[in-house]
């Protein structure tokens, strides 16, 4: 929320659920809130806790090495005045995130275009009227920035590679009544009870849509009768969407199954495309030039504007910080393009060391990452009080995470994002899933909610 600025950003699962457990906020002006009002939130956090004098902003971590002699990671970053500083710690917390590095697309020629260009999280504002503004991408940002681009705009094209499922949400733009926010702030257990009810409507509730099963017979584009079912339901709503611009429905159409990606909430994606002033463009780009985007068809699109949509460098976790484990183990080069951990959270040979939104935690089939990251911290919470009470380093054992990881990848070779048809940044280059939970939100709470001391060996010092 501090990255993305574009119009209409904003989350994609219902605040009431995408905000602390701890630290509820009854009056959320909407269902699904935009961006400035998330913001706040964080901030009204900061402040609540009291935690912004122990936080130094503007400072940029370079380097973390681990000390077995001392049991201690010497940290290395510079600070807001770009000097080098060191500081020493007994346990590293690793809170980078996933998205937050915008990922610029490798295109021939991106550099020579001599219009306005900047990426959605690098948001510039401009006027747009009588502008040709081009929109790469379909992902999240672009579906919510493109209505009201449009409406701003001359005429908008939006280059796809893939098509994603986007799903309808009558709650979308609706204020949350006053009678809700009532009972929010004043019936004891209801915000516990409307918060379970989350969990379950837009997590859990899906699960079963998700797993494959061996006996469906047609699995090329579904993975059981009620993905497959949901996947028909999501098509009409395609085709009513687009209303005079039925020639665009097959490109709009997937050839994946539904929840192979996140699913994207509509904010009016469909209504958009069938504007008049408004092309969808389902060609590869070949390359850029001064003046706009050749396709692989050969055509040349005229633009005055290009937006790119293109997403975060989301597989390169940790980077570009160096961080050396014992024996001077490289983490990037221990993981190269498979990053995994136990649990999501720890990885072997990196003793004291805690990775929030680690590989594998991502969910898809709907929830917040707020729940996995406070299933993490609950986790993390216990093997700190184990290095606390002992005095040492902790180091999960490598057979304990490979034995987990195993069974990660397996569980997810019968999801639906694990099916051969999704090509995202869910997987690497191998076809692995490296982002995604394969667990459901009680499975992954079950999880994290015991640590077992034994999965662990102490640093000898």
């Amino acid at each position: 929320w501090y990255e993305n600025r574009y119009p209409d950003c904003g989350v994609d699962t219902p605040n009431h659920f995408y905000s602390y457990s701890f630290h509820r906020n009854p009056g959320w002006s909407g269902y699904f809130s935009k961006r400035d009002e998330l913001h706040a939130y964080f901030e009204d956090c900061a402040d609540a806790f009291g935690v912004r004098d122990r936080i130094q902003l503007n400072c940029s971590v370079q380097k973390m090495v681990f000390d077995a002699s001392s049991s201690r990671w010497r940290v290395v970053y510079r600070d807001e005045t770009g000097q080098i500083q060191e500081l020493e710690a007994h346990a590293v917390v690793s809170a980078v995130g996933q998205l937050n590095r915008p990922a610029m697309p490798e295109i021939e020629g991106l550099a020579s275009f001599e219009g306005k260009m900047w990426h959605s999280a690098r948001w510039q504002e401009e006027d747009l009227a009588g502008k040709r503004v081009g929109v790469i991408g379909t992902g999240c940002s672009s579906v919510q920035l493109l209505p009201k681009t449009a409406e701003r705009a001359g005429h908008t094209t939006v280059f796809q590679r893939t098509p994603h499922w986007v799903a309808p949400a009558r709650d979308y733009y609706k204020p949350v009544e006053p009678g809700l926010i009532w009972a929010l702030k004043h019936m004891p257990y209801y915000a516990e009870f409307h918060r379970a009810r989350m969990i379950l409507v837009f997590g859990d509730r899906s699960w079963p849509a998700v797993v494959s099963d061996p006996d469906w017979l047609d699995q090329s584009v579904s993975v059981n009768e009620a993905n497959h079912v949901m996947r028909e339901t999501l098509i009409g709503f395609i085709r009513e969407g687009l209303g005079p611009k039925q020639n665009y429905a097959e490109a709009c159409i997937p050839d994946f199954p539904v929840w192979g990606k996140r699913l994207i909430v509509d904010n009016g994606w469909y209504e958009t495309l069938a504007r008049e002033d408004v092309s969808l463009v389902p060609r590869g780009i070949t390359r850029v030039t001064a003046t706009g985007v050749v396709t692989d068809d050969g055509a040349h699109h005229d633009l005055d504007i290009l937006i790119l949509a293109t997403g975060f460098k989301s597989n390169e976790l940790l980077s570009p910080i160096e961080i050396e484990g014992l024996e001077g183990q490289s983490l990037a080069d221990l993981w190269g393009d498979a990053a995994n951990a136990y649990k999501g959270t720890v990885v072997p040979g990196f003793p004291n060391l805690f990775c929030l939104y680690g590989p594998n935690t991502n969910i898809v089939h709907g929830g917040s990452i707020i729940y996995q990251i406070e299933c993490q911290i609950h986790y993390m919470m216990q093997c700190l009080a184990l290095i606390a009470s002992e005095g040492t380093a902790i180091n999960v054992r490598g057979a304990v995470n490979s034995d987990y990881n195993r069974e990660v990848q397996a569980l997810s070779r019968q999801l639906a994002w694990g099916h051969p048809n999704v090509e995202s940044w869910y997987k690497n280059q191998a076809g692995q899933v490296v982002n995604n939970s394969p667990f459901s939100l009680q499975q992954f709470w079950e999880e994290t909610h015991d640590m077992d001391p034994t999965d662990f060996e102490f640093v000898e010092v």
